[in-house]
């Protein structure tokens, strides 16, 4: 299957920030907590990386 990782990685922040929205607790507090922070960053990330891949824009974001 070739899916967009784009989508995957928006997909994963959509569904911490509903997890978050609806109080869905997996592990401690504090835990859930660093990995929510951690998945918002390498979900951000990926993003950006993903979409200067595919060019038409400069690493900081500027239409070329």
């Amino acid at each position: 299957m070739n899916y967009s990782t784009t989508y995957t990685a928006t997909i994963v922040l959509l569904l911490t920030a509903m997890a978050n929205i609806f109080g869905v607790e997996v592990m401690s507090e504090e835990l859930q907590a660093t990995v929510e922070t951690l998945l918002v960053i390498g979900s951000s990330i990926w993003i950006l990386i993903e979409r200067f891949k595919k060019g038409g824009i400069s690493a900081f974001g500027v239409r070329k």
